[in-house]
């Protein structure tokens, strides 16, 4: 599946972006801000959660993807339905960028294309995203998106042996303005 915005496409992963996708969540600033244990991430570990990932998306368990820069058709990102609920029309997102395109559009292009496609073509009624407390980029981030903040599950991380607590943020269907 491939879907496209302005300056970005989303395409499921290949087992050839594995170890593009490796390096980039075993850097401190992806690793630390998504919610797997990230540190010496593998080729192999990645290979199988592709693997893994794809069996999921068939199922229409998950809808996850790779985020490519438009112009260079680069891996930039990923992002996606970690948790897809059809049934009960619910889905909990989850996203990085790598960190040379922080602040240049990016991330709300493919932000909005996932909300766009979730809302729109899998008729969610509403999506979740759950942000780690100390990452204030992000939670200003998902509030832009019209995201709305639904409380705090405390200390359910541990990040470089201190514990962490989740932001949840909620967005419905009839609050996007996308």
């Amino acid at each position: 599946m491939i879907l496209a915005g302005k300056n970005i496409i989303l395409r499921y992963p290949k087992l050839s972006d594995a170890k593009v996708l490796a390096k980039e969540v075993n850097k401190k600033e992806i690793g630390t801000n998504i919610a797997v244990h990230w540190k010496n991430y593998t080729l192999m570990r990645e290979k199988k959660w592709i693997r893994d990932t794809l069996k999921q998306n068939k199922k229409k368990q998950t809808a996850i993807f790779v985020v490519l820069d438009k112009a260079t058709k680069k891996i930039i990102g990923g992002c996606g339905f970690n948790q897809l609920k059809l049934k009960d029309k619910y889905a909990l997102a989850g996203w990085w960028l790598r960190k040379e395109y922080w602040g240049r559009g990016y991330f709300h292009d493919f932000a909005t294309v996932l909300l766009n496609y979730g809302f729109k073509k899998l008729k969610l009624n509403k999506i979740d995203g759950h942000v780690f407390d100390y990452n204030l980029r992000s939670q200003k981030s998902i509030i832009k998106l019209g995201f709305k903040p639904e409380g705090i599950i405390r200390q359910n991380f541990m990040r470089n042996g201190m514990p962490v607590s989740e932001y949840l943020f909620g967005l419905l269907r009839k609050e996007w303005r996308g």
